[in-house]
């Protein structure tokens, strides 16, 4: 004969299972915190204005820009299609302005040497007379000192040759009562063929040329 036992049940519990934490980390479920939204009275993305070819302008002195723009409409459009607006463009062509007109200062500058260097090996001791003829057949010609500072005709060898042979030919024609400026004892010649007079950087240059411009106005006034 045998005893049956009944296994024991345990008794029920009024207490609910545990719930596992939630997962907030940053590779796990996130965090519960709701996405943050922008403020109310944030504005709107701005939209770009729209513009076209024709909206491109520049204003320089000394630029045409309606000149440039019938030979570079094609540039222009390629511009317009890569979203470049006005303001970017009128910044490009200024730069690029800026850059082309050191270079031709610079060319000048070179060019300008060179042709002092030529002329004073050509000339020798008979540079600064020399120079002297130029300028005063120059001014005969009508020919003002603005224009001479020109490095176009002030630096252009050929020019300083013609105008100096000419010049020695006013020389040898002018009579010799007529050599002395008022208030100086200088002749023209002197004061021409002095450096002042030459240099256009030196102190006295501007002095200087005034007289000479003056006292051959006068002479072919008369």
């Amino acid at each position: 004969m045998s005893i049956e036992q009944d296994t024991p049940t345990p008794p029920a519990s009024d207490t609910p299972p545990a719930t596992p934490p939630a997962d907030t980390t940053t590779l796990g479920g996130g965090s519960d915190v709701p996405p943050t939204t922008p403020p109310a009275d944030q504005p709107p993305p701005t939209t770009p204005t729209p513009f076209n070819v024709d909206d491109y302008k520049m204003e320089r002195e000394g630029f045409d820009f309606e000149n440039f723009k019938a030979e570079s409409g094609d540039f222009l459009k390629a511009a317009h299609e890569l979203g470049i607006n006005p303001k970017q463009m009128e910044f490009l062509i200024g730069t690029q302005m800026d850059k082309i007109t050191g270079q031709v200062e610079k060319l000048f500058e070179t060019h300008s040497a060179e042709t002092t260097g030529n002329l004073q090996k050509e000339w020798g001791d008979k540079f600064a007379e020399n120079v002297g003829h130029a300028k005063k057949a120059a001014l005969a010609a009508g020919i003002t000192q603005e224009q001479l500072d020109d490095p176009r005709i002030g630096s252009n060898e050929q020019f300083i040759k013609l105008a100096a042979f000419f010049g020695a030919q006013l020389h040898e024609d002018a009579p010799p009562s007529s050599n002395t400026q008022p208030n100086s004892g200088e002749s023209i010649e002197q004061l021409m063929a002095s450096e002042a007079y030459s240099n256009s950087d030196h102190p006295d240059h501007k002095t200087v040329t005034s007289k000479v411009s003056n006292f051959y106005a006068k002479k072919y006034q008369e």
